[in-house]
């Protein structure tokens, strides 16, 4: 016999994968983009001086 995943069950679900998939985004973002942010930014300050 099947049992009943209520609504609230559900609801928490769809939030768990949402909340994985935007912590999967932030690290992405916190690996690749900060890095290269502060490289262009010397890059940037290297060429003014």
């Amino acid at each position: 016999m099947i049992s009943y995943i209520g609504p609230g069950m559900s609801g928490g679900l769809i939030a768990l994968i949402i909340s994985i998939i935007l912590s999967f985004f932030t690290f992405l973002v916190a690996i690749f983009y900060y890095p290269v942010k502060k490289i262009i930014n010397f890059f940037k300050k290297k060429s003014t001086r």
